[in-house]
């Protein structure tokens, strides 16, 4: 059987993030922000992070958002996957995978474009699509392979319409679900 606890890793996930987009609309009079504000509050930057040493970028950048969408279709995305994925492998595995993810995303990026200024959960998020995958490479049928095919067909499309979606920091995001949901210490009720 599942666990059907209280999803407590997914909602403080959620919560932080609001919390700061709230509080920099309030800081900054405005709902869209630019590159310079996004990097004031923690977006990760190439040379920040490389030449500055402020390696605490590639974390806080997976808090920080740029405007309501993408914010909104961040949460989204994080309240549909977070619950599938914290329900299985629980909320301080989810916590970490979020953490890894989104690390692994932001380095990408910066490494991919270290003059663009980064930000967003979208990648942390792609973990949680890469760990459902490892979820049924180790056997459980109760994840719909086509769900998980079409929903990576749609992440990939979006990448590839809207120039302002980092594809590299999604695909890391999700190679490093994958990984981790691979680890033998990462286990799923069904899988006990």
């Amino acid at each position: 059987a599942q666990n059907q606890g209280a999803l407590w890793a997914t909602y403080f996930i959620l919560a932080i993030n609001v919390a700061v987009f709230v509080v920099m609309v309030g800081a900054i009079g405005s709902i869209d922000f630019s590159t310079h504000d996004v990097l004031a509050w923690g977006g990760d930057y190439g040379p920040a992070v490389f030449q500055g040493g402020e390696y605490w970028r590639l974390l806080t950048s997976t808090y920080v958002h740029f405007y309501p969408l993408h914010i909104g279709s961040n949460m989204l995305c994080l309240l549909i996957w977070g619950a599938v994925v914290e329900r299985r492998i629980g909320g301080w595995w989810f916590a970490l995978l979020y953490t890894v993810s989104g690390v692994a995303a932001s380095f990408a990026s910066v490494l991919y474009h270290p003059d663009v200024v980064g930000a967003g959960a979208s990648g942390a998020i792609a973990g949680a699509l890469g760990m459902m995958f490892a979820i049924r490479i180790r056997g459980e049928k109760s994840i719909s392979l086509g769900n998980l095919i079409g929903n990576v067909g749609i992440n990939i499309m979006f990448a590839f319409v809207e120039p302002q979606i980092d594809w590299m920091a999604h695909l890391a995001g999700l190679l490093a679900g994958v990984v981790l949901g691979l680890l033998p210490s990462v286990r799923t009720p069904r899988l006990l």
